[in-house]
């Protein structure tokens, strides 16, 4: 498998987002060191999709957020994935008429540099195996089960190595099996990875680090035994103490 892009670390500082005047997210500051897996957790609405959406430039905001040290807050949404951003959704946003490979092929299209076609395809079929999707990889994305749908995605967000990748619930639909097998080939595979997730098992098992939001401000972060058995967190989200 091609190895990823160089990673780089990133770093959020005083990011902020309103919608009608509801504060989203209210100065959120964290740092995803390079090679290493952040997760970020909370209870629904804590703001978790809307700070990837504000790191991908979905979203406009205030504060500053670097990767590898140079801003990206200027700039759009496709000049970000060029500087190594990839990410997935909640929900697999695929093309159902195109065959999942070419799904995945689609990875490439923020690429700075040309590539020969069939250079692209080879890659994404690699990526595809190694996710278990080529008995389906020249089926219409449409007609793909969940799991399958969501490999693909993950497939199409590899595709350039990114030097920083986003993942938002990536384990949904999935058992924690299923989950666990998928996330720990993705994570041999990229540099940086930033994780939204709700399966606090699997984030204790593949994460260094864990940020903890709740109405868009960090509640609370470090090492994941650490923040699973801080009070403030069992009161706002957990409900009660998980083993570490």
């Amino acid at each position: 498998m091609t190895p990823s892009a160089e990673a780089l670390s990133l770093e959020i500082r005083d990011v902020g987002v309103s919608f009608d005047g509801v504060r989203a997210l209210d100065g959120v500051t964290l740092s995803a060191a390079a090679g290493r897996v952040t997760a970020v957790i909370g209870p629904n609405g804590a703001g978790k999709s809307t700070l990837l959406n504000c790191v991908s430039g979905l979203y406009r905001h205030s504060g500053d957020i670097r990767l590898g040290g140079v801003s990206l807050s200027t700039l759009a949404p496709h000049r970000r994935a060029r500087f190594g951003l990839a990410r997935t959704f909640q929900t697999p946003a695929l093309v159902d008429e195109l065959p999942a490979v070419d799904n995945a092929m689609l990875g490439a299209a923020a690429m700075a540099r040309p590539e020969r076609e069939h250079r692209l395809r080879q890659r994404a079929v690699e990526l595809l195996d190694r996710f278990g999707v080529d008995a389906a990889r020249d089926l219409p994305a449409g007609s793909l089960s969940h799991g399958d749908r969501r490999r693909v995605e993950i497939a199409r967000a590899l595709l350039p190595g990114p030097a920083l990748l986003l993942l938002d619930e990536p384990a949904a639909g999935l058992d924690h099996d299923e989950a666990m097998g998928l996330l720990t080939a993705v994570l041999e595979i990229c540099g940086t990875c930033v994780l939204v997730e709700h399966d606090v098992e699997l984030v204790i098992k593949l994460a260094g680090h864990v940020v903890v939001l709740d109405t868009g401000r960090v509640l609370a972060e470090g090492p994941p035994a650490q923040v699973v058995n801080d009070q403030k967190v069992i009161d706002a989200y957990l409900g009660q103490e998980i083993p570490a």
